[in-house]
């Protein structure tokens, strides 16, 4: 097969029809389906210098896939999209594991800084016993770190230092 061959027959293969179908009809409601098609091909010739040899190739792929439908009906022309439902779930399991990904991320960061500023973690911290007079609801957490100033504190000390 040579070349303008294999250009012919890529011709023959992407067309109107590839992307249109044939239009279907039924109780006077006509439906065209309509596809998304991609394809490549590539091609070559050569001579070999040395004893005047000659070849030539290629090669063509191409893919389809549906994307919707025009229905008729009563005159009127409506967009029916196609929906994937392979893809939607490949697409929501991708955001679900970056979501995923991006909060344990922050939550690392957050208990790293938290860390670095001698605040205090869910493992510094230690439940007082209730009161011995039986009092319910009196539990409360202690810190084993020292607290830190709030920031209207430190903004006050700021301010009567400079």
């Amino acid at each position: 097969m040579t070349v303008e061959d294999m250009a012919q027959r890529v011709q023959d293969a992407i067309n109107v029809r590839r992307v249109f179908g044939e239009p279907h009809t039924s109780d006077g409601v006509t439906v065209i389906p309509v596809a998304s098609v991609r394809a490549g091909a590539g091609g070559g010739s050569g001579t070999d210098p040395d004893d005047g040899s000659s070849g030539e190739g290629g090669g063509f792929g191409g893919s389809a896939r549906p994307i919707g439908a025009y229905v008729i009906q009563d005159g009127r022309v409506s967009w029916r999209p196609a929906v994937d439902v392979n893809r939607l779930i490949v697409w929501a399991s991708v955001v679900l594991l970056t979501f995923i990904l991006l909060v344990s991320r922050v939550q690392r960061t957050r208990l790293t800084h938290r860390k670095a500023a001698g605040g205090t973690t869910a493992t510094d911290a230690t439940v007082v016993a209730p009161a011995a007079n039986g009092a319910a609801g009196n539990h409360r957490r202690r810190s084993r770190a020292p607290r830190r100033p709030g920031r209207r504190r430190r903004a006050a000390r700021r301010a009567s230092l400079g």
